[in-house]
């Protein structure tokens, strides 16, 4: 499977040519099955994802009558293309933007009486996504693409690039294009009426930035896409299941005696793209096309275009950090089943993939290059900078000044420990000043002096200070970005560090805060002697709610480095 993006710093402009290494790999199949049934991977995903689909069961050689209830609360019917001669035809559904996020469900009918439902859910984009439709464009065709997960009224670069046979894929085009107030894009893809048949990858670069597994350059986001030709399994394996959590490879469905269970989505749904020329149909903003055999539905939150696919392997997408590399971020987990909760709807248990990244890296050096770099050098209240010494002597002593807007002066220092490094951070905690700040780092025979600004917060953001401070040591936990003078839950959580898989948070403490007039908070808590190395969740919740508005990673006496970044001024969930 394909590793998450792991969050990194940016290159400084999209490259002339880029390397693409990506195993061979099919998607599901689609097995015939005795009742009618409908499948779908992965089981979990968000708006800007794709899912594959199979339906099986079902009377040979006829077509489909679908009807789905979108994530909008909106219904739209579609037919689907002939079943082959053992019943089953593959389809593919995109998480496409104005389809909203939320529940989904999709039946399937024949003409002979036979019916399957599944239903799943489409979450939220938690980080940027980038969608073609159809993934196969054939020659002079009209094609869609889609934008979700980005920061609202971002200015968007993107670069196409053609694939050749080696890997190599060189840039045709750079355009730009603008993301609304809530992060999305959605156009005609008029720049690919000017490409050559041919196989293509499509960056995004924005921020957050990302390093993509068998990708060598840092993006958004990535999307694969052919002109008047097949594209190739790996890609679409590649793109369904980038980022998604290891059990995905299990599918959304159910036979036709009962509903399908939901199913917790990671990313959301894209639309869906034919394998081959895509036929629009007059009941629906779908176009379906015969699809090979393969397992499982795909729902998506846009018209969704249905195509036959091939079955192929599925691929996940390994994220690599780049110049600070950050560890792979993963959304905020939605539990597949019921979670025991408190009064206050606060769950008591909460899970998180772990984070297994190393040292964060100074962009553009190696990690025992002597440098000293501050990354990022704007962002937002309520998150925080990180300052990197690196390529040092060991127990080389680093003296560290930060200038305020008021005309105040900040001094702390840091040492490097026994491979050269030293870290520390810049918290913007709920009432820091806003405006340009100016920090100074003298040690190793260098000093660095570099601006940094802190901007208003325009989401809401928790954070923790120091989040590797020493275990005994009070930390303070700091909110921002809320609704001034409202009442919120902050729960804290504890749990077993660890490096893959998933660590299970267990509740510890729960308590009810009111901001101020500008929608911020703060609280001190203690820590132990014995707490040093543990992890510790803090979240925020409105009261009665289970879904948490922010959340962070802190760890007394223990280096964090850039591990669970969801407070990092570069990190935009």
């Amino acid at each position: 499977m394909p590793a998450s993006p792991q969050l990194t710093l940016a290159n400084s402009d999209l490259p002339d040519k880029v390397i693409v290494k990506l195993p061979n790999a099919t998607l599901p199949g689609c097995s015939g099955t005795d009742v009618p049934t409908i499948r779908m991977w992965p089981g979990a995903g968000e708006i800007g994802q794709w899912w594959s689909g199979c339906a099986s069961g079902f009377t040979p050689n006829a077509p489909l009558e679908a009807r789905v209830k979108l994530g909008n609360g909106k219904v739209t019917s579609f037919t689907l293309p002939e079943t082959d001669e053992h019943g089953t035809t593959r389809f593919q559904w995109y998480g496409l933007p104005e389809n909203g996020a939320g529940i989904f469900s999709l039946r399937l009918s024949d003409a002979g009486g036979r019916q399957a439902d599944v239903v799943w859910r489409i979450l939220p984009a938690s980080r940027p996504h980038i969608l073609v439709f159809p993934r196969e464009i054939p020659k002079d065709a009209d094609s869609e693409i889609y934008l979700s997960g980005f920061s609202p009224i971002a200015d968007v670069k993107l670069g196409v690039y053609r694939i050749g046979d080696d890997g190599v894929a060189q840039n045709v085009i750079r355009f730009t294009v603008n993301a609304d107030a809530n992060g999305f894009v959605g156009e005609k893809f008029t720049v690919a009426d000017d490409l050559e048949k041919g196989v293509y990858m499509l960056l995004a670069q924005s921020q957050p930035t990302y390093r993509f597994s068998g990708i060598n350059t840092t993006a958004t986001a990535v999307e694969f896409f052919s002109v008047d030709v097949a594209i190739e399994k790996k890609y679409e394996f590649y793109t369904l299941f980038l980022g998604r959590a290891p059990n995905m490879l299990t599918a959304v469905g159910e036979r036709s005696d009962k509903i399908a269970q939901l199913a917790t989505p990671s990313p959301p749904p894209t639309p869906v793209q034919p394998a081959s020329t895509p036929v629009v149909l007059p009941t629906a903003t779908f176009t379906v096309t015969p699809i090979p055999a393969t397992d499982t539905p795909t729902v998506t939150s846009v018209p969704p275009t249905i195509t036959p696919v091939p079955p192929t392997a599925t691929t996940t997408p390994t994220a690599t950090s780049i110049t600070p590399s950050p560890t792979p971020v993963s959304p905020t987990p939605t539990p597949t089943r019921a979670v025991a909760t408190t009064k206050n709807g606060v769950p008591k248990l909460f899970t998180l993939p772990a984070d297994g990244g190393g040292r964060p890296v100074c962009p553009g050096t190696k990690a025992s290059q002597r440098s000293i770099c501050f990354v990022p050098t704007t962002f937002e209240q309520g998150t925080y900078m990180n300052i990197m010494m690196q390529g040092f002597k060991a127990g080389t002593r680093f003296n560290l000044s930060v200038k305020t807007p008021g005309g105040g002066l900040v001094r702390f220092a840091r040492k490097a420990n026994s491979k050269g490094f030293a870290e520390a951070y810049w918290y913007a905690l709920n009432n820091e000043r806003l405006g340009v700040y100016r920090i100074t780092v003298v040690g190793g025979g260098k000093k660095i002096s570099k601006a940094f600004k802190i901007t208003k917060a325009r989401s809401p953001h928790i954070i923790v200070q120091r989040r590797d401070g020493r275990a005994g040591k009070p930390v303070m936990i700091s909110v921002t970005g809320l609704k001034p003078r409202t009442r919120y839950i902050l729960a804290r959580y504890v749990g077993k560090d660890r490096t893959k898989g998933e660590i299970a948070f267990k509740l510890i403490s729960e308590t009810a805060i009111k901001t101020d007039k500008n929608g911020g908070a703060r609280k001190r808590f203690g820590t132990k002697a014995k707490d040093k190395g543990i992890l510790f969740l803090t979240m925020i919740f409105k009261p009665g709610e289970s879904t948490p508005l922010a959340k962070e990673i802190y760890s007394p006496g223990k280096m964090l480095y850039l591990r669970y970044p969801y407070a990092w001024g570069q990190y935009q969930p």
